[in-house]
Formats: C-alpha cells, sequence, structure tokens
C-alpha cells in the first residue's frame, strides 16, 4: 500500500509539471490517503520460531516472543 501511495503521488506531481491539474487534484489527495493506510499482516504463526498462534495473541506460548 505505501508503494501504490508513491506511485499515486508522483501521478499527481507529474500532473503539476505537465499543467494537467485534474491529475493533482486527483492523485495528490488518492496517494496521501492510500499511504496511510495501516498495514497489519496477521499469518497466525510466531514470528521467531514460528509456532502456531491464536487470534489476537500478543506473546507467543511456546517461545515468549512478542509480536508486533
Amino acid at each position: 500500500m505505501k508503494i501504490a501511495g508513491v506511485f499515486l503521488l508522483a501521478i499527481g506531481f507529474e500532473g503539476l509539471v505537465t499543467a494537467q491539474y485534474w491529475y493533482s487534484v486527483l492523485f495528490i489527495p488518492l496517494g496521501v490517503f492510500v499511504a496511510m493506510l495501516p498495514i497489519r499482516i496477521r499469518t497466525g504463526v510466531c514470528i521467531a520460531c514460528q509456532g502456531p498462534l491464536q487470534r489476537d495473541q500478543a506473546i507467543c506460548p511456546a517461545c515468549g516472543a512478542p509480536q508486533m
């Protein structure tokens, strides 16, 4: 999502340079919005030991590693 936001911002800035201002009006706010969306990936396994985790479990029961 962050990369997509950067591409959208680049399209918006290109609209400023080429005097096609509707690109800027459309893509700059869209790029900022997309770039600020939170990214949360849930795999269901521990980062350190690859042990299985329950949903919303913050600490691995097998190795005690905190999950980010």
